[in-house]
């Protein structure tokens, strides 16, 4: 989904007019950039919020994380974590992140979130869960009444119910092999 989509998501959620391409990227002079600057402004963090959520699998990526930095904080091997991750989900063997760098006894495997989300397999459903909290954000800026925030809040709720059950329900998005699975949850 194209940000303006998601964008026109919100407020669709929030009853007010979609925007155009050429009124969120080029504003014409004098005109009221009100709905799209609140828009922009709330939209990191409503894409954070919903990626918190969870450890989703479909926003897992495996980790390119260039050469062996040699032993460190105990452990055998130790590489710089990628730029823009914004969390380490799984490496290989025992392991611990120090900083922006992981210290393991596994191999270089690891599976991680992005800052950026995939350009692909991420379900409708997360981005409507990402448009419905940025509609929650932007309805104190945007519209009048609690009532419109709380009504916007359960629809977040719900989609969010459904797509935990969908993610955790899905075989064939798992990353890991059974042993890799064993040992994630055990370093949880």
């Amino acid at each position: 989904m194209e940000k303006l989509e998601l964008f026109n998501y919100a407020l669709d959620l929030l009853n007010i007019e979609p925007l155009t391409e050429e009124q969120l990227e080029n504003p014409a002079e004098g005109q009221d950039t009100t709905v799209p600057d609140t828009l922009n402004r709330f939209y990191g963090t409503a894409l954070r919020k919903a990626s918190r959520e969870r450890d989703w699998t479909f926003l897992r990526v495996k980790l390119d994380l260039g050469e062996d930095l040699g032993p460190m904080a105990g452990y055998r091997h130790s590489y710089s974590l990628p730029k823009g991750l914004f969390r380490l989900c799984w490496a290989d063997g025992e392991y611990s992140q120090v900083g922006n760098k992981l210290a393991t006894n596994g191999s270089d495997e690891a599976y991680g979130i992005m800052d950026e989300l995939p350009d692909e397999g991420v379900p409708e459903d997360f981005y409507e869960l990402v448009g419905s909290y940025l509609a929650f954000l932007a309805s104190t800026r945007l519209s009048s009444g609690d009532q419109k925030a709380a009504t916007i809040l359960t629809i977040y709720t719900q989609l969010l119910q459904n797509l935990m059950f969908t993610d955790a329900s899905s075989s064939k998005r798992s990353f890991i092999n059974r042993e890799g699975r064993d040992a994630y949850f055990r370093n949880l």
